[in-house]
This record gives structure tokens, C-alpha cells and sequence, in this order.
């Protein structure tokens, strides 16, 4: 969840909620627990209320396309 917050503050990186997006919905996909599965979640729904339609589908074939590739 920590490289989510760093896209989505632009911390050391430039700003950038379609990689916010991208990798709070991974810490919700491997959170170890409940508690924070539902911190990720929160913090993706708000990354999502500033992305258009497009960029939403962006960061989600991003996740697909990390999923497909070798080591992953």
C-alpha cells in the first residue's frame, strides 16, 4: 500500500493516480488481513473518484498485464 501513497502523493516520483490506482488495488489483492484489505480498498475508491472511466480501465489492464508476465 506504501507505493500507492507514494504515486498519489508524488513522493520522490511524479504524481500518478493511474499507478496509485494500480497499486492499491494490488494491496488489496495480497493484503494479509481483513483490516488491510479494507485500508486498500479505501484508498483505491479514492484514487478512483479523480480517474476518468479510461484511466480506470488503464490501470486494471496494467494489473492484467502484470498478472501475464514472466515472474509474476
Amino acid at each position: 500500500m506504501e507505493i500507492g501513497e507514494i504515486y498519489e502523493k508524488g513522493q520522490g516520483v511524479r504524481q500518478d493516480f493511474i499507478k496509485a490506482f494500480f497499486w492499491f488495488n494490488a494491496a488489496c489483492a495480497t493484503a494479509l488481513s481483513e483490516y488491510d484489505r479494507q485500508n486498500a480498498s479505501q484508498a483505491r475508491d479514492q484514487i478512483a473518484q479523480q480517474l476518468k472511466g479510461d484511466q480506470i480501465t488503464g490501470a486494471e489492464r496494467l494489473a492484467g498485464d502484470s498478472k501475464a508476465a514472466p515472474g509474476h
